[in-house]
């Protein structure tokens, strides 16, 4: 077990788990057994997992002002919602993304958008997964009364 508090490292390898009560800052992390920290982990590349992840939410970076390169996709729109293709600024154009605009959800679901440290809009997709279904729920009820005309 590894426990850190205001550590900085270019590796650390641990077969039990590591907890941080406060600021570590760790190039590289290897640790098959757990994370504990009671603060944040930031990481400028990819954080991959081979088993659960556990969390209240997932806020996806969203904010209009750092994509370019957008296009629309189709003419499919929900609540004024628009699905675009795109790439965050810096990035090779080759590395297309789909999404929504932050902006745009925060006019019909503002609780489903928040800011990130940088003050950049992110959304909560599970947020819009929840939105969807109450859309799907009531095309539904649409449909049965429709068909119940005929």
């Amino acid at each position: 077990n590894i426990s850190a508090s205001g550590v900085t490292t270019t590796g650390l390898v641990s077969t039990g788990s590591f907890t941080a009560s406060g600021q570590a800052t760790v190039n590289s992390l290897s640790v098959t057994e757990g994370i504990t920290t009671a603060k944040t982990i930031s990481a400028t590349g990819n954080i991959t997992s081979n088993g659960e992840m556990t969390c209240n939410t997932i806020n996806i970076l969203s904010d209009k002002t750092r994509k370019e390169n957008l296009e629309r996709v189709s003419s499919i729109t929900f609540d004024s919602l628009t699905p675009y293709t795109y790439n965050f600024i810096g990035e090779e154009k080759s590395n297309r993304k789909i999404g929504l605009i932050a902006q745009d959800v925060k006019k019909i679901a503002p609780l489903a958008t928040s800011k990130n440290a940088e003050g950049c809009l992110t959304i909560d997709y599970n947020a819009i997964v929840a939105l969807l279904v109450g859309k799907v729920n009531e095309l539904e009820k649409r449909i049965a009364i429709l068909e119940n005309r005929l």
